[in-house]
């Protein structure tokens, strides 16, 4: 009889038919991280910053080791009941970004959408890129092609709460 081992298998179990007790230093570890040979990582800190998350996360043990045997994660910047979503105004009209000074340039920057005194709301494309013609002026002012927007705090808004 011929059967595969899994690569997810512990090596205790796979020892405990034998009669044969799993070494100490094997405890815990899969056939596979066992027979993989150099140095296991026991246990790699990561931090993932939420707020850049756009992509899968692959998590690589670290150069001096060829496998980990765990990986403990933190999530960082977690977007937190009561955010505030920032009025940047221009004329007659607004927009909520999700920054209160105005950047270097628009880059990861989310726009909610568009507004206008009578409350109607439209969702414009600044968001997630680069957007062309833009250019700080100030913290409180910034460009985009011909259109300058100005920070307006009394029109800010609490997302959720």
């Amino acid at each position: 009889m011929s059967a595969q081992i899994p690569s997810t298998m512990l090596l205790s179990d796979l020892l405990k038919p034998t009669g044969y007790d799993c070494p100490e230093e094997l405890q815990g570890r899969t056939f596979e991280e066992a027979t993989a040979g150099g140095d296991v990582q026991t246990n790699k800190a990561t931090t993932i910053d939420v707020s850049a998350y756009t992509e899968p996360v692959v998590i690589k043990p670290d150069t001096d080791y060829e496998s980990m045997k765990k990986n403990t994660v933190t999530l960082s910047n977690i977007p937190t009941p009561g955010a505030t979503a920032y009025a940047w105004a221009i004329g007659d009209k607004f927009i909520y970004l999700n920054v209160a000074t105005a950047p270097d340039a628009i880059t990861n920057i989310k726009c909610i959408a568009i507004g206008s005194p009578d409350n109607s709301l439209e969702v414009i494309a600044l968001s997630e890129g680069t957007v062309g013609d833009y250019a700080k002026v100030s913290d409180t002012e910034f460009t985009v092609g011909e259109g300058t927007y100005t920070r307006d705090s009394t029109k800010d808004a609490v997302l959720w709460g």
